[in-house]
């Protein structure tokens, strides 16, 4: 891993289950965790997008610290989801965590688009607002563009005054 280069992090689920179903005490613990872990490792959150069976984070390594970053986030929400759900078998699966780099701001925009309007591609609800899951993106300003309440419009007005361009993954123009 090298400092100062932006990541897409998506694991899932042992065998997929729906461990991270949408629901306050979830959406507190995984909020606690990432936060708490990106503080501890020095690592910026830009966007998470928690699936029933999955994540899907962008974050920059400032430091180079993923590793020691993902280990202890993902060993927080695991505790915890263990001792809320009272389970004793495993949270994550054995496969290693995805962590695809993002090489520019067109790039960084495209995973955040994608992994926002996930819940919606999956046929989920018609819109990433209606999720009840935890879905919050942080403009690479620092400022709150969307969370779970505001529309991907209002993200992508900031976004376009800011210059920035993405396009879906269908090849549709989305800012």
């Amino acid at each position: 891993m090298v400092a100062g280069t932006t990541y897409q992090k998506t694991r899932r689920s042992v065998r997929r289950r729906f461990f991270f179903r949408p629901s306050a005490i979830t959406n507190q613990i995984i909020l606690y965790s990432l936060a708490h872990a990106a503080w501890k490792h020095g690592v910026g959150v830009h966007w998470i997008a928690m699936m029933s069976t999955h994540d899907h984070d962008g974050v920059s390594d400032r430091l180079g610290n993923l590793p020691d970053f993902l280990r202890d986030y993902h060993r927080d929400v695991a505790m915890a989801l263990r001792r809320v759900l009272g389970i004793a078998e495993t949270v994550w699966s054995d496969a290693p965590t995805s962590a695809v780099e993002l090489l520019n701001e067109a790039a960084q925009c495209q995973a955040a688009v994608y992994a926002i309007t996930n819940p919606v591609a999956a046929g989920l609800v018609f819109s990433a607002a209606e999720w009840p899951g935890l879905i919050t993106l942080r403009c690479w300003d620092g400022s709150e563009c969307f969370s779970g309440i505001r529309s991907m419009d209002h993200a992508r007005r900031r976004w376009r005054r800011r210059g920035i361009r993405c396009w879906r993954r269908v090849g549709t123009r989305c800012c």
